[in-house]
């Protein structure tokens, strides 16, 4: 079995990847944007505060008043950059100079702790994305919960993927996942027994989300009581089943914001008929549609013991 950890939840970001070096045509290597957020040391707060407010593994905490400018620097200087608010779906473009420095500037921050994502793109390079958590004092502002379809929308949706026991309410034991997370590069998470609440939720404020999909798929680590042998059962569990065809929104049609499912499952059942379940190990992914069919998926992958 990979190994585990336990955590409360889970925000971590890709990592900006090492390395720039030549760009030759020939060259077969894909490369990384590579970049970096820049919080003024008078607006840093310790990462201790991203487990308070409920967020793990980000990378960067600040303090914000009623606007924040976010600002960095990227190479290629002509990658495009954006700050993405992971509650609401909205993307906001960022200048970039000529130096690859950029800015974006956040109007009236929501108070409380806010998740955003900074992101930058060039064509023939992998994306980058970094994390970034704002606190400001006050009570939280929740997002419109309707939109009015636009003539045209080239921003994603974003994915919000989460788990915990079906025996718990503690927010301790919630796992979460948003969209430009590197859950799957990670180690999985060890929760708590085999019965589980999964949900996936669609978010998109810009034109409205249109679907939303949960899915689960889990390798039951089953030791046979006659051979001794371990083998793995594989079992899926998905919500809606899949389908193929298109669903066409007329512009100026008003849609949700927001779109949740769940799965309430037992892991284990009675799969293992010739023996007994030492362990699962399994991934839940949140698939997500906006009006304009953009998609976005985001996953976590679990470990469980009953």
């Amino acid at each position: 079995m990979r190994p585990a950890v336990t955590t409360t939840a889970v925000l971590a970001l890709a990592a900006p990847a090492a390395g720039c070096g030549s760009e030759r045509d020939d060259d077969p290597v894909v490369r990384p944007v590579v970049g970096r957020i820049e919080v003024p040391e008078a607006q840093r707060l310790p990462l201790a505060v991203s487990a308070v407010a409920g967020y793990g593994g980000v990378g960067r905490v600040a303090r914000a008043d009623r606007d924040f400018t976010v600002r960095g620097v990227v190479e290629p200087a002509d990658s495009r950059v954006s700050v993405l608010d992971a509650r609401t779906g909205r993307t906001l473009p960022a200048t970039v100079d000529p130096r690859g420095r950029f800015a974006a500037t956040l109007r009236a921050v929501r108070p409380g702790a806010g998740a955003y994502v900074v992101r930058a793109t060039r064509p023939g390079r992998l994306r980058w994305a970094e994390n970034l958590l704002l606190v400001r004092s006050g009570a939280p502002i929740e997002p419109p919960r309707t939109v009015v379809v636009p003539p045209r929308d080239w921003t994603p949706p974003v994915a919000v993927t989460r788990l915990r026991p079906t025996a718990s309410s503690r927010r301790a034991d919630v796992v979460e996942a948003f969209t430009g997370t590197q859950s799957a590069r990670g180690r999985p998470v060890r929760v708590r027994g085999t019965t589980l609440r999964a949900s996936a939720e669609t978010r998109d404020a810009d034109a409205g989300a249109l679907r939303v999909r949960v899915t689960v798929t889990a390798d039951l680590l089953c030791r046979d009581s006659r051979t001794g042998k371990l083998e793995r059962v594989p079992k899926l569990w998905r919500r809606p089943p899949a389908a193929i065809e298109r669903l066409v929104v007329p512009r100026g049609r008003t849609l949700p914001t927001t779109l949740r499912r769940t799965l309430e499952i037992d892991l284990v059942g009675r799969d293992c008929s010739r023996g007994r379940v030492e362990g699962v190990e399994g991934e839940v992914e949140a698939d997500a549609t906006s009006a304009f069919e953009l998609e976005e998926s985001t996953p976590i992958f679990f470990s469980a013991r009953p």
